[in-house]
């Protein structure tokens, strides 16, 4: 299935644009909209980061538990990403609170 980027904006334009009858659509054209626009996390306060760090940890707790019980291929991507989440975030901490 294809994709398409853009912002939400784009996508409300677009959207109306095909609405009002300005604009067909292409049978060819991506179906699936998605915003990648993602803030790094240098924009995020402390506090956020403090927050995310919690969280993510729930969720890994969460994985392990489920994971045991239903035991599967592919609870180790899951637990891959949750783990560079959390090393991301940690790191991003660390940066900011000295030593």
């Amino acid at each position: 299935m294809s994709r398409r980027n853009g912002t939400f904006e784009e996508f409300k334009d677009y959207t109306v644009a095909v609405v009002r009858g300005e604009r067909t659509v292409d049978p060819s054209e991506p179906k699936v909209w998605f915003e990648a626009a993602m803030r790094p996390l240098r924009n995020y306060s402390i506090g956020d980061l403090e927050e995310t760090r919690r969280r993510i940890a729930e969720t890994e707790n969460w994985v392990k538990r489920k994971s045991d019980l239903l035991p599967g291929p592919g609870w180790d991507h899951i637990k891959a990403r949750l783990k560079g989440d959390r090393e991301a975030v940690e790191a991003e901490i660390s940066c900011r609170i000295p030593p």
